[in-house]
């Protein structure tokens, strides 16, 4: 298990993972399809509110993954981090909201890459989920969002409720949560 994304791109670039891929690829055809499916395997490096701490509660996730063409992403990016990153951590109830980017590149299986190559990640208080999502300040910020809808190939919006949660403290260490 990899601790850092650094860590990560080392396993990804890795002979034993590269072994694994050509021993897999008689495989492969058998896989269920899961173009258009909700599943994503995308990996996401966090762009903005790294300095935010993890909630000390358990948090509902509510995920805004949008896929955003090159010439649209400086527009785009400056809402996403200077405006709506702001309205949506403001209301009561979130935790925190982060931003992050897939990492396309470096990815030697691109099996479960899906649309999404930008990604709002906000932790909800769990005991208040359905009230901040219908609370009218989160609901605004959704509004604002939806602009983005006939503009973007892809946008999708997901709220998860957690069953469980790995920690890495130090390398090689785990502690569940």
């Amino acid at each position: 298990m990899a601790s850092t994304l650094d860590g990560l791109r080392a396993w990804l670039r890795s002979p034993v993972l590269d072994a694994a891929i050509q021993d897999g690829s008689r495989w492969f055809s058998q896989f269920n399809e899961l173009d258009g499916d909700a599943y994503t395997g995308n990996i996401y490096e966090p762009r903005a509110r790294l300095d935010r701490p993890a909630p000390k509660g358990t948090a509902f996730l509510f995920a805004e993954r949008f896929e955003v063409p090159a010439e649209s992403e400086a527009a785009f990016d400056s809402w996403l981090t200077e405006t709506h990153l702001e309205h949506v951590e403001a209301q009561s109830g979130v935790f925190r909201a982060r931003v992050f980017d897939a990492v396309r590149n470096e990815i030697p299986i691109d099996y479960y890459l899906s649309p999404g190559n930008r990604l709002l990640l906000v932790e909800i208080d769990a005991d208040a989920v359905l009230e901040v999502l219908l609370a009218p300040g989160f609901q605004d910020a959704m509004r604002d969002s939806l602009a983005w809808d006939r503009q973007l190939p892809y946008l999708r919006r997901d709220v998860y409720e957690p069953i469980g949660h790995v920690q890495a403290n130090r390398i090689g260490e785990r502690a569940a949560h």
